[in-house]
């Protein structure tokens, strides 16, 4: 008996060895399954935190481009003087048109030009604040703009599309403090523009 039980000891050892052997191998799949989740765990949480914080810049930056962009005013007008503005007898008579132009004080706002059409035939310039609106750095006073004519029979089509076909022509390009380039028309609405494209008003 004692003859067999070596044989039998020496291959449950070598058993106990290769289970051992095994469970090592499991041990440490585990623990390496363990260290990838781990690790991506740590990489998405590290992605997640930087596209926030890019998320955060970006609309930092939109703000404050949509803030430069809306502080400019360009309005049209085209209309017979109101009682509120106590015109005369004869200026009563007299259609008025024209825009004013509002830029809030500072230095962002770069390389303004403000375009505006040929005055109309019979038409008078009563007021006009802005002919030296081209190509310039706004000052610490700002811009407060205004070009103002009065005339007879309006040679364009019917005096109700006035305002349209001013608006159609009438238009101020700035750059602003992140040096993007606008263009505002006369109905008020914003686009960039790009460097190579040149803004022109319709003939």
């Amino acid at each position: 008996m004692a003859t067999e039980w070596r044989p039998v000891a020496s291959w449950a050892g070598v058993v106990v060895t290769f289970l051992g052997f095994v469970g090592a191998i499991a041990a440490l799949k585990v623990q390496r399954t363990a260290f990838d989740v781990t690790v991506e765990q740590h990489n998405t949480a590290k992605d997640a935190k930087a596209r926030a914080k890019a998320q955060k810049a970006a609309r930092e930056a939109q703000t404050i481009k949509e803030q430069d962009v809306s502080a400019v005013s360009l309005d049209v007008f085209a209309s017979y003087p109101s009682e509120d503005m106590n015109p005369t007898p004869l200026q009563s008579l007299e259609f008025s048109i024209g825009c004013t132009l509002n830029i809030p004080k500072g230095e962002r706002y770069k390389h303004v030009k403000l375009t505006l059409p040929e005055v109309p035939e019979e038409y008078t310039v009563i007021e006009n604040t802005t002919a030296n609106l081209s190509d310039f750095t706004v000052a610490i006073s700002g811009v407060d703009a205004k070009w103002l004519l009065r005339g007879g029979i309006w040679p364009h089509g019917p005096e109700s599309q006035a305002k349209n076909w001013l608006a159609n022509r009438i238009f101020v390009t700035f750059t602003d403090s992140s040096g993007i380039k606008w263009k505002i028309d006369g109905h008020g609405v914003f686009s960039e523009i790009s460097e190579d494209v040149g803004a022109s008003s319709p003939n």
